[in-house]
């Protein structure tokens, strides 16, 4: 069988999204099936000098060692990870092996802008010299061919294993939250919005599920008179993290930058109806009839949509059965992970072609 080697964080360890999609591609049994799945982790979580040492060392490691592998899949977020992981590509390249760049920063056009003319134009030579570059959306797609000039860009959306999500309609006026805590995620605006929310006498619960900047949210609850109506559970686990979403009937992740959250796609299989932002690839994620979408930034127009589902439930109801048809159809893995596949023997018959 065909070797594919995933590189990023260690997915046994890491929390966050890049981590979560490494173990459903390592667990997949639709990639089992026709491929070897090895995981090699060049990061971890942990003090800044354990990092900095662990990272370190398995790079040495991956130069050292002989690769086998056919394809090396490389798992990248922005600013220093993208740097970390092109070393990674073209030492693989160098070893032979085909080289996949899977780009999940949703702060990319910042990162990209950020940069000095020589870094965009390394940036760019890198990218175009992988066999392909997945992206989570077609609106990310526009932006790597437009803006990086690149002509080997693959969408993959991220995805779910559906038959593990716990599908019911939750608790009335229960609103969940799930994500790292901070002004990323809008956070602090949901904040503001419950509190608008209470001032008008609505009841509700709010769950903030996640790590980051619990503490300094816990006080902007507390400035908003929502510290009765709200909790922090910290970093949860995904069984855990499933129970919230099953018991909410209200999904919220207002976010300024995003990819392609995996928290929605939960949330939609879970039975939670969506109110979110029209940002990165959240407008073609979520399911246009069971979801709301405001700007970002838009604390009054995000207290309107939780008014209006938190008033009508009903319609809550009706929009989680139309999320969880959507993702069904389109966003479990076996759909998702066959697109992978394939796309995986598009590039190894490539390869085959061009040896004999």
């Amino acid at each position: 069988m065909y070797k594919i080697l995933m590189i990023g964080p260690d997915s046994s360890r890491a929390s966050g999204g890049m981590a979560s999609v490494i173990r459903s591609l390592s667990k997949s049994e639709t990639l089992a099936s026709r491929f070897t799945i090895l995981e090699f982790p060049s990061c971890k979580d942990g003090s800044l000098a354990s990092r900095l040492f662990f990272t370190g060392v398995q790079y040495m490691r991956f130069i050292i060692k002989p690769l086998k592998a056919d394809i090396c899949h490389i798992h990248i977020a922005s600013y220093s990870s993208t740097w970390r992981k092109l070393l990674y590509g073209k030492a693989a390249k160098l070893k032979g092996s085909r080289v996949v760049y899977h780009v999940h920063g949703a702060e990319y056009k910042k990162f990209f802008a950020s940069l000095s003319e020589r870094g965009q134009k390394r940036l760019r030579h890198s990218f175009s010299q992988a066999d392909a570059v997945i992206v989570l959306s077609n609106s990310w797609k526009c932006f790597f061919e437009n803006t990086l000039d690149l002509k080997n860009v693959v969408v993959i959306n991220n995805s779910i294993d559906c038959a593990k999500s716990n599908f019911k309609h939750g608790f009335p006026a229960s609103i969940a939250f799930v994500g790292r805590l901070g002004v990323r995620k809008g956070a602090y605006d949901l904040i503001k919005a419950l509190g608008m929310l209470q001032s008008k006498g609505m009841r509700f619960f709010c769950t903030f599920a996640g790590d980051g900047e619990i503490e300094k949210l816990q006080e902007a609850a507390k400035i908003a008179g929502v510290s009765q109506s709200t909790q922090f559970t910290g970093w949860l686990g995904e069984e855990k993290v499933q129970d919230i979403l099953s018991s909410s009937s209200i999904m919220v992740l207002p976010s300024y930058d995003e990819g392609f959250p995996v928290s929605i796609i939960e949330a939609m299989a879970a039975g939670n109806a969506v109110v979110s932002t029209c940002v990165g690839g959240i407008p073609e994620e979520v399911c246009r009839a069971g979801s709301v979408l405001i700007g970002p930034g838009d604390v009054s127009a995000l207290a309107c949509a939780l008014e209006e589902l938190l008033v009508d439930q009903d319609r809550a109801y009706q929009m989680a059965d139309a999320n969880q048809e959507y993702v069904l159809g389109k966003l479990d893995n076996k759909v998702v992970h066959t697109q992978l596949a394939n796309l995986y023997l598009r590039l190894l018959d490539d390869d085959a072609e061009q040896n004999t």
